[in-house]
């Protein structure tokens, strides 16, 4: 299991990319963030299944969406877009249910409302999830690293 920013996917010739590069990984279940892709989405890439949820119209930056393999798809309960910055699966394991909510958070260019509302929004999935499930919320929390190195109290500069 892993996730990744792929920062665009917006064709279909580029999903086969990431595909090629998942099978050499050999991930089950792979969260993607900042698809650029639009819409509800369910297509199929060799052995993989690509879930995925955008923008309903008109360009984006955000988007994600999920690759699973086989054995990814065969453990497959369901899927729920949330949202263009959320999308959840759910999943039947050996120990029981996991739920793997996958996440593009909003940029430092987001307004304070729009980071309000992911969060709000991220938080009500998370609360409606089942009792005893095990859940993993990975993808793009946007975090970014300044470069005002003397007052990172610690942080080293590997540049």
């Amino acid at each position: 299991m892993g996730t990744w920013n792929v920062r665009t996917v917006k064709d279909n010739s580029q999903l086969h990319i990431l595909n090629e590069e998942l099978v050499c990984w050999d991930c089950d279940i792979a969260g993607i963030s900042e698809t650029h892709r639009t819409g509800t989405e369910e297509l199929y890439l060799g052995e993989y299944k690509f879930i995925a949820q955008g923008v309903e119209e008109g360009p984006s930056r955000s988007g994600v969406g999920m690759f699973l393999s086989k054995a990814g798809q065969k453990a497959l309960e369901g899927y729920s877009p949330v949202s263009d910055q959320i999308i959840l699966a759910e999943f039947t394991t050996m120990v029981g249910c996991l739920v793997v909510i996958q996440v593009y958070a909003p940029t430092t260019e987001a307004t304070q409302q729009e980071v309000d509302s992911f969060y709000t929004l991220l938080q009500s999935t998370v609360n409606e999830q089942k009792d005893g499930a095990f859940l993993i919320i990975m993808g793009d929390f946007n975090a970014k690293l300044g470069t005002d190195w003397e007052n990172a109290d610690g942080a080293i500069d590997l540049a």
